[in-house]
């Protein structure tokens, strides 16, 4: 809407009818050149003109800032504006939202590299980019996810990615991470987690074991090199709740190189590395939920072949 008037009626409107919405998100990437991109001002214009309409009709609401893409930049030949979130926040005086959202896709690895592994990174550069401003706020991730069509998906890396992601996310302190999509509609890539004809790919029970297996997930740490024995395992240790209480339960896998240093796009590869766990015994769950269980050798302790699909460990089997 061009008129800011019919828009604070309209959101008033709708935030009063419907109470039990918690979360109110204005536009899509609205950093699309398209749509508010280039026009960052304006953008931070609006959300100061609805914020106060919608805390008056529901204190308790959310505004959400729009999920901003912010990559493939409009300076090289893409859709998004690189300055919009910085834009956004210099005009930002008083409150404007209450959680900030970015987007994310590994295909955009490698410039988020710096800072952070995958969208750690992202999220760092965000959150220093909010602190810049003085604008401490949540920060969610309202689309992540890995094509299992396209000339650099498949269904097994898709697979692969559910869990890598949701570690990462949790590891990032994200509060909330969404994967597109659900279903194929229109997107040629075919992200779905189930196909047009609601069958469900391998990512789908990759989802249901990630839920299965982690059950109220609190980040413990990362596992460093000097435990796992090699640079190229990614190791992340959790707690979950289990029947005795809180458990431990680490995620791994190989990091292939080719993921964050490519062009054009990040590839798999067939790298693995053997990690050695101090532990009587433990249960080694695959992506999509297979379990067994491993004994220590008569050192005290256990090998495990970490490879690029991630494996859980759990020390209560």
């Amino acid at each position: 809407m061009n008129n800011l008037a019919d828009l604070q009626e309209f959101v008033w409107a709708m935030v009063a009818r419907y109470p039990h919405v918690k979360y109110w998100e204005f536009y899509n990437e609205p950093d699309n050149v398209a749509w508010y991109g280039l026009k960052g001002a304006e953008y931070a214009s609006m959300l100061k003109a609805v914020y106060p309409v919608i805390k008056a009709a529901n204190p308790s609401v959310q505004v959400v800032m729009g999920g901003i893409a912010m990559d493939w930049f409009s300076d090289v030949g893409g859709r998004f504006d690189r300055n919009f979130l910085r834009d956004v926040l210099a005009n930002c005086a008083g409150p404007c939202f209450d959680v900030a959202n970015f987007h994310y896709y590994p295909a955009f690895r490698n410039m988020w590299e710096p800072y952070g592994r995958d969208i750690i990174g992202k999220a760092i550069y965000v959150r220093q980019l909010l602190d810049t401003y003085h604008y401490a706020r949540p920060v969610i991730v309202t689309e992540t996810g890995w094509p299992s069509g396209s000339s650099w998906g498949s269904s097994e890396l898709q697979a692969r990615y559910v869990p890598k992601a949701f570690a990462r996310s949790l590891a990032a302190n994200l509060s909330a991470v969404t994967w597109y999509a659900l279903i194929d509609t229109t997107d040629s890539s075919l992200p779905g987690l189930l196909d047009a004809q609601l069958n469900p790919r391998p990512a789908y029970a990759a989802l249901r074991t990630v839920v299965g297996v982690m059950p109220e997930p609190r980040f413990v740490r990362t596992i460093p090199a000097s435990e796992t024995g090699s640079s190229f395992i990614e190791a992340y240790q959790f707690t979950v709740k289990g029947s005795s209480g809180l458990e431990r339960l680490d995620v791994y896998w190989y990091d292939c190189p080719s993921m964050a240093s490519y062009t054009g796009y990040p590839a798999d590869c067939d790298g693995s590395a053997s990690l050695r766990l101090k532990a009587p015994q433990v249960a080694k769950i695959d992506k999509l939920g297979n379990r067994i269980v491993l004994n220590a050798a008569a050192d005290g302790y256990i090998t495990v072949n970490v490879q690029s699909s991630p494996i859980y460990i759990d020390y209560t089997p």
